[in-house]
């Protein structure tokens, strides 16, 4: 048996769309704090290439590019950015002579650990008074929410 798809009341709609507007302006201004728990200077843009770098060691620019979906020339400097406050090194990439590999370094790594940390301290701060299964059900409500928008 086939439930029928409505469309959602666009009062609820509205509810939502103000819901993710506050969460994110608020991960915005997260996103900021924590690229200036790293270096002053560095700012949000700068902090998700770093995150990406991390997570995916020894990529290369066109791939931040494509994975973070930005500007060729604002992924550039970033990296240059990054490279002169010693959180990212750039070597040569041992499949493609004309291309280089960024990497984070081990002063880039302690710096990602330690804001993570502290924003998973702030997010369990947060969650403090919710149960474990509505945490649960959040996850998963998100976890649907992104599986469908695109990426």
């Amino acid at each position: 048996m086939n439930a029928v798809l409505t469309s959602p009341a666009p009062a609820a709609v509205q509810q939502v769309e103000a819901e993710l507007l506050v969460l994110l302006t608020r991960v915005r201004r997260r996103s900021r704090e924590a690229a200036r728990r790293i270096h002053p200077d560095l700012n949000a843009v700068g902090y998700a290439v770093l995150l990406r770098v991390t997570r995916d060691d020894a990529t290369r620019a066109a791939d931040l590019v494509a994975g973070l979906d930005l500007d060729k020339g604002l992924v550039s400097r970033q990296i240059g950015q990054l490279e002169r406050l010693g959180l990212v090194e750039r070597t040569a990439d041992p499949a493609d002579a004309r291309a280089q590999r960024i990497s984070v370094t081990a002063k880039g790594r302690r710096a990602v650990e330690e804001t993570i940390e502290a924003g998973r301290a702030n997010l369990q701060r947060s969650l403090s008074t919710w149960s474990p299964a509505e945490i649960a059900g959040f996850a998963a409500q998100l976890r649907r929410y992104n599986g469908t928008v695109g990426s």
